[in-house]
């Protein structure tokens, strides 16, 4: 599949809407369904006007798989936390998937975490050397609550990583594990 090239401006010629509209559909045709190492590269996906910021069904064929030699991998991001105690309705991992919490004055807790989506999986890294807890469904605005699904708090010692994913249907958080 060979690169293509948009229209080509010269001096006193802008191209007319349809001639900019084809250009696209060709290239939403090339690369609809076949997001592949031709299409990914190192640093990210190129092209990205033809996914219009998203990567959908309709863009990608089903299963999606990656070639045995690529690297799949989530950019590492700094989360701080406001305060040691509770913190609610935390925003500091609203976007991302890698947050890494560097340091906190004292042992603190998460009752509620901003920027749900249906999915979105949520890796929290806790550097701080002081203890975290996940509150289970308690005091954050109920679509920021989390769920552990033990209907207790989950509690880490010193540094600890905990994994999340967001579930629209309950509108929670679910942790999925937390070590440490």
């Amino acid at each position: 599949m060979g690169r293509i090239t948009g229209p080509t401006f010269t001096t006193g010629a802008i191209p007319t809407t349809a001639n900019w509209q084809a250009y696209f559909d060709t290239l939403y045709d090339e690369f609809n369904g076949q997001i592949d190492s031709n299409n990914i590269k190192a640093g990210g996906i190129i092209n990205a006007d033809i996914l219009d910021g998203t990567i959908d069904a309709d863009k990608l064929a089903s299963p999606f798989s990656l070639p045995a030699a690529s690297t799949f991998a989530f950019e590492e991001s700094s989360a701080s936390i406001s305060a040691s105690g509770a913190n609610t309705d935390w925003t500091g991992a609203a976007t991302g998937v890698f947050k890494r919490i560097p340091t906190v004055s004292g042992a603190f807790s998460i009752s509620g975490i901003t920027g749900g989506a249906n999915g979105r999986f949520l890796i929290l890294y806790n550097a701080s050397g002081q203890n975290m807890t996940l509150t289970n469904d308690a005091t954050s605005t109920a679509g920021n609550r989390i769920l552990t699904c033990t209907g207790a708090d989950s509690t880490s010692t010193g540094n600890s990583v905990a994994m999340l994913v967001y579930s629209s249907t309950d509108s929670r958080w679910i942790l999925i594990n937390h070590w440490g």
